[in-house]
């Protein structure tokens, strides 16, 4: 019997191979996406082990105050940390480093009550009672003088509530507390002495917090109405005039006067020696401040005005190491609002609403052609309509217990 024999054509020999290469081409193109899917995996994984790294070191920084130190982390990673003050704030730069990974971070800090207690309102015991007229609101812990609270009547207005108070009246002490700050706090030498001069003040700019700080300084007036942000002192020897088109984000503003037009959002720190002057719809976002910190007897007035309308979020702090009664430093809230801490060595004149607390040296109304002390008309304070997560300035944990805690982080 014969067998017969076919023959496979050249053509069909070579789809079977190159099927075959294909097939081993796709192959070895799944391979190599798998791996490096797996390697990409490995390094988005280590990229947040950082980043987790590195918010642990910006919170460890916080706590450990002003200074320059290494943090290294069980997972091997080291992170670089700097802290300094950043006006009434905390701020801290982290770079956490892993062998194919690094992250960079600064962070803006404050301080938060450790719990609930956090007092309303503290009024030094002067033997005088504090008289409330109109709508006035008292919400939380209460200090005030021995005689404590009492219906009042001013300018045809009495007192409508119900209650007094909200929560718990207790008698103060009769000195408010004293707070401690650095010689020089909030001057020019202070922020000149860790920062770096620049001649001209940019058009618009901004100003990283990796760099050392940015400080202008003039002779003569300076009108702000362009967009600055972020690591820069402005400082005039005569006066700051903050226009309404202006775009400030976190600078810090130094001079004996500063007038921030009506209108005007933005986020910055004042620090003057004679008068902060807000005109009327002006909001100062979280976290900014206001600051009269005086050293020494002076026979100058100094005073901070909120106008109608105007928003404060963070704190306000007006503060002589030797108070003079004949010229106290004078707070004056005309149908404002204060979201934070406020700590007056002086008079305050509380005539719209304080989300925090107040502590002053006395109460002040201008009503009907008058002036009278320890009275309260139409005004709200509490400290129980605060948000949570209200972190108030560093110099607040000298008046209550507090934890260190982000406000911010770029």
């Amino acid at each position: 019997m014969q067998v017969k024999r076919s023959k496979i054509q050249s053509s069909a020999l070579s789809y079977a191979i190159s099927f075959m290469l294909l097939v081993g081409l796709i192959s070895a193109a799944l391979l190599f996406i798998s791996g490096a899917n797996k390697r990409i995996e490995t390094i988005y994984l280590v990229k947040d082990h950082v980043l987790l790294n590195n918010l642990t070191a910006l919170k460890w920084g916080l706590d450990h105050g002003d200074e320059q130190t290494e943090l290294v982390h069980s997972s091997g990673d080291t992170s670089h940390i700097v802290s300094t003050k950043w006006g009434v704030y905390q701020l801290v730069h982290v770079k956490t480093q892993h062998p194919v990974a690094s992250v960079e971070k600064t962070g803006v800090g404050g301080v938060k009550p450790v719990n609930a207690k956090v007092p309303a309102l503290v009024i030094p015991n002067k033997m005088d009672q504090i008289n409330l007229c109109g709508n006035t609101l008292l919400e939380g812990d209460i200090y005030v003088t021995e005689k404590g609270l009492k219906r009042g009547h001013i300018t045809r207005k009495s007192f409508t509530r119900d209650k007094l108070y909200v929560g718990s009246l207790n008698k103060s002490e009769k000195r408010l507390p004293v707070l401690s700050f650095a010689s020089g706090f909030g001057t020019y030498p202070s922020f000149r002495e860790r920062g770096e001069a620049i001649a001209v003040l940019p058009e618009d700019s901004s100003f990283s917090f990796y760099n050392t700080t940015a400080v202008f300084s003039s002779l003569d007036a300076v009108e702000l109405g362009n967009r600055l942000s972020g690591n820069i002192v402005i400082h005039s020897f005569d006066q700051i005039r903050v226009h309404a088109q202006s775009e400030l984000e976190n600078v810090i503003l130094v001079a004996p006067r500063i007038v921030i037009e009506k209108g005007f959002v933005g986020t910055l720190q004042a620090f003057a020696s004679e008068e902060i002057f807000c005109e009327e719809n002006v909001a100062l976002n979280y976290p900014s401040a206001l600051v009269m910190y005086r050293e020494g007897r002076t026979d100058s007035k100094g005073r901070i005005f909120l106008d109608e309308g105007t928003q404060i979020l963070g704190g306000i702090l007006l503060y002589d190491t030797a108070p003079y009664f004949r010229n106290p430093l004078n707070l004056e809230l005309n149908n404002a609002m204060v979201g934070g801490i406020i700590y007056n060595t002086g008079e305050s004149e509380i005539r719209g609403q304080v989300y925090g607390s107040l502590f002053t040296d006395k109460l002040l109304l201008h009503a009907g052609g008058g002036t009278y002390e320890n009275y309260l008309l139409d005004a709200t304070i509490t400290s129980v309509q605060v948000p949570e997560k209200m972190l108030y300035p560093v110099w607040a944990s000298q008046l209550f217990e507090t934890k260190s805690d982000l406000i911010a982080c770029f």
